[in-house]
């Protein structure tokens, strides 16, 4: 049978960057920047991507190929508050470790009965906190968004009715909705609202102090 290989293409028949790709205040003191021609990025379907950035609602561009800088941009004139949307889940995951370190939580094998007692029943008795932390508990869910999810008045209600559609602990399937049960669980065993616990023995210790928590109509 007949093979082919593609093989790179020469650094001359790569356009140039035409667009502004640094800061005048952007640092290179943690990797070394890099000619795009050189690590073999077309300079002009670069600069569609840093013309993108400039005229959408993104804060800031950062390109790295091969251990190299690229592209290096704060695209918006002055800093601020970004919305983390999902990173929050790893903010919930450390406030729940938190809870596990602290003795308030046993560990994150507790059955998710030991914090709503419906789970105790059917195939819900065998989710575990950690299956929740890692996106295997088997509760039915939005598979591409988390709009049915952000549609209810209180979403953790929502989020403890869903039904089991796969054995829990067997299939890794991204579950707003299952994440939606870290709130709940953080602030029954801290006695604090989610966002007044991860202020207080998160953020705090870290320095930081501008931020804003979501909330349902619920107040969850």
């Amino acid at each position: 049978s007949a093979q082919t290989a593609r093989k790179p293409c020469p650094r001359d028949a790569l356009a140039d960057s035409k667009r502004r790709r640094f800061d005048a205040t952007a640092k290179d003191d943690f990797l070394p920047r890099a000619d795009p021609r050189d690590v073999g990025i077309h300079g002009a379907r670069l600069d569609a991507l840093i013309d993108g950035a400039e005229h959408s609602t993104s804060d800031a561009l950062l390109v790295i190929k091969d251990g190299r800088v690229i592209v290096e941009r704060e695209v918006k004139p002055e800093a601020g508050p970004i919305e983390l949307l999902s990173i929050a889940k790893g903010i919930a995951a450390l406030a729940i470790l938190a809870l596990v370190a602290d003795g308030a939580i046993p560990s994150v094998d507790e059955p998710l009965s030991t914090f709503f007692p419906e789970f105790a029943n059917g195939d819900k008795r065998l989710i575990t906190l950690r299956d929740v932390m890692s996106h295997t508990t088997g509760l039915k869910h939005a598979a591409t968004n988390a709009d049915a999810l952000n549609a209810q008045a209180d979403r953790t209600a929502y989020a403890r009715s869903l039904a089991v559609v796969d054995p829990p602990g067997t299939v890794f399937s991204y579950s707003n909705e299952a994440t939606q049960l870290l709130s709940a669980i953080i602030q029954q065993k801290s006695g604090k609202p989610v966002d007044e616990y991860v202020k207080q023995r998160i953020f705090a210790p870290l320095g930081i102090v501008d931020f804003t928590w979501k909330k349902d109509r619920a107040g969850n």
